[in-house]
């Protein structure tokens, strides 16, 4: 419908979809490849920022694991991710997980 209208083409603002670069790690079930990330949420008083510790399964898109920090330190990170692995274990998930 939108190619006989003559619709189908870039239009706007937005950017052209760049080439994506290929997946590197591919999930299969759950608990294989997690993937993290930090946010940073706003706090109650101007220019007052936290950060969201995130972590991710890539194949379900579940969340594993999260915690709030002040600042933003790789221990942090280190910390939630031990503490999850540790936490998923389970004969039934794999010995071990990819980050990404």
């Amino acid at each position: 419908m939108l190619r006989e209208e003559k619709m189908q083409h870039h239009r706007g603002r937005s950017q052209k979809p760049g080439k994506r670069i290929p997946e590197s790690h591919l999930a299969t079930s759950p608990n294989q490849v997690w993937t993290w990330d930090i946010t940073w949420l706003g706090g109650p008083v101007k220019g007052l920022y936290y950060r969201l510790y995130l972590i991710l399964d890539l194949f379900s898109r579940k969340v594993v694991g999260w915690e709030v920090w002040e600042t933003e330190e790789a221990k942090h990170a280190e910390t939630l991710v031990k503490k999850q692995s540790s936490m998923k274990k389970n004969p039934r998930i794999a010995t071990r997980v990819a980050f990404r």
